[in-house]
C-alpha cells in the first residue's frame, strides 16, 4: 500500500471515531462540563498508560508549553460549545454548524502560519454562509435550534485555533505526544468541574465516557493531528468534510435522529462548498503538502 493511500485511510478512521461525538454526547445523561471533563482524564490516561508501556519519553520542549496549554484551552472550548451546541438542537445542526471550521481553518491559516492566500477561500465562503442560513427553523433567540447553531459556531471557531497550533507544533512531535501533552492541561482546566457539581459518578454510562475518552478523544484526535505531517491544516479540514456525513448518519441509525428538509439542503450546500474547494486545491495544489514515505 502506498504511503499516501495509507496516510488518507488513516485519516479517515480518525475522522470516524471523532465523529461517534455526536451520538455519543447525545446518549450520555451526565451535565455538560462534567461529561467533558471525564473526556479530559481518560483520554489523557489512555495516552499516558500507552506512553508509559512503549516507555517514550513524556515531555516537550519548555518553549513549546505555553502552546501545548493554549491548545487546551481552544480544545476544552471547543467540546464544551460543541456538547451544548448537542443539548440544545440535534447532531445535524451541531455537527454542520461545527463544519463551518473548514472555511475558518482557510481564513486564517494564511494570517497565522504565513501560507499563501487565494481568491478560491471567499467564494467557498459565500456558499458556506448560504448554506448556514438554512440550519435553523427560525432566527429568534428563543428557539433552542438558533442557540444550538451559535454554540457550534463558536465550537468550531475554537477547534480552529486549536488545530493551527497543532499545526504549529507538528514538525517537533508526532500527534501522540501532542495530544498528552494537550490533554493533560485539558484535565487541568477542567478538574474544578468535579468541585462544584455533585453529580459526578456516570454509573451506568461508564462504557459510554470511556468510548468518548478512548475511542472519539485519545484515537480520533491522535490520528487526526498527526494528519497535519502529511496535509497542510486547510487540506486536512477539507478532507474531514466527509465527518458530517459519518456523525449524521451514526446519529440515524443509533438515535434515530432524521434531518429535516431545510437541515438537509444547509448540509448539501455546505458540503458541496467544501466539495469545490476540495476541487479547486486539487486542482492547484494549494495548501497541500506531499506525502513523504
Amino acid at each position: 500500500m502506498r504511503q499516501e493511500t495509507k496516510n488518507f485511510i488513516l485519516l479517515h478512521i480518525g475522522l470516524l471515531f471523532i465523529s461517534t461525538s455526536g451520538v455519543l454526547g447525545r446518549s450520555i445523561s451526565l451535565d455538560v462540563p462534567v461529561t467533558i471533563a471525564w473526556r479530559a482524564v481518560i483520554g489523557f490516561a489512555c495516552i499516558f498508560l500507552l506512553f508509559i508501556f512503549q516507555k517514550k519519553y513524556l515531555w516537550i520542549a519548555r518553549k513549546h508549553n505555553k502552546l501545548a496549554f493554549l491548545s487546551a484551552v481552544f480544545m476544552a472550548g471547543h467540546w464544551l460549545t460543541y456538547f451544548y451546541a448537542l443539548y440544545y438542537s440535534n447532531i445535524a445542526i451541531s455537527m454542520i454548524a461545527i463544519f463551518t471550521y473548514p472555511m475558518m481553518t482557510v481564513l486564517l491559516e494564511p494570517i497565522f502560519l504565513k501560507t499563501p492566500f487565494h481568491l478560491q477561500i471567499f467564494i467557498t465562503a459565500l456558499v458556506m454562509t448560504a448554506g448556514i442560513a438554512f440550519l435553523v427553523p427560525e432566527y429568534n433567540f428563543e428557539n433552542s435550534y438558533t442557540i444550538g447553531m451559535l454554540f457550534g459556531l463558536a465550537s468550531a471557531l475554537c477547534y480552529t485555533f486549536r488545530n493551527l497550533i497543532m499545526k504549529s507544533l507538528i514538525d517537533h512531535y508526532d500527534g501522540t505526544k501532542l495530544m498528552l501533552h494537550q490533554l493533560f492541561w485539558a484535565m487541568v482546566i477542567l478538574a474544578p468541574i468535579f468541585l462544584f457539581y455533585q453529580d459526578i459518578n456516570p454509573g451506568k454510562e461508564w462504557p459510554l465516557i470511556l468510548a468518548l475518552g478512548i475511542m472519539t478523544t485519545a484515537i480520533g484526535h491522535t490520528l487526526f493531528v498527526q494528519s497535519f505531517r502529511k496535509y497542510s491544516v486547510s487540506m486536512a479540514s477539507i478532507i474531514s468534510m466527509i465527518q458530517p456525513i459519518y456523525g449524521i448518519g451514526l446519529g440515524v441509525i443509533i438515535l434515530s435522529e432524521i434531518p429535516d428538509w431545510k437541515t438537509s439542503i444547509g448540509g448539501v450546500i455546505i458540503l458541496t462548498g467544501l466539495a469545490i474547494q476540495n476541487h479547486l486545491f486539487k486542482k492547484s495544489q494549494v495548501y497541500h503538502e506531499e506525502s513523504k514515505s
